[in-house]
């Protein structure tokens, strides 16, 4: 998956879960409120990390690398509509891993287990 582009066109909330990488300080992804215009764009989903905000107004958005939570926030709130936002993959926040141990019972899961570890 490469960059991912969206335009939210509707009033109101987008539907976004999203969240500061403490690690890597990029905004992140968690999820897709369901019945929210977020839903209507099926590329959207956990994982994908926020690149760009971009509102009718040149002024209001940008790149949101290197900006604070808070700040991106305020990007998206002061975009209006139409918002264009892009994403590329790579986040880690709300990105479930397969877990080895998952259908294994007994003495198969306690292998798995340390295995994994």
């Amino acid at each position: 998956m490469s960059l991912v582009r969206v335009v939210f066109s509707q009033p109101g909330s987008l539907g976004l879960k999203l969240s500061p990488n403490k690690v890597t300080g990029n905004i992140e992804v968690l999820g897709v409120n369901p019945g929210t215009q977020a839903q209507d764009h099926p590329e959207l989903c956990s994982g994908l990390i926020l690149r760009t905000v971009l509102g009718p107004d040149p002024t209001t958005g940008g790149d949101v690398q290197g900006r604070s939570y808070r700040e991106v926030l305020s990007m998206i709130k002061a975009g209006g509509r139409p918002l264009q936002m892009t994403f590329v993959p790579g986040g880690t926040l709300g990105v479930k891993t397969a877990d080895p141990t998952e259908g294994l019972t007994g003495k198969a899961a306690a292998a798995a287990l340390q295995q994994e570890i």
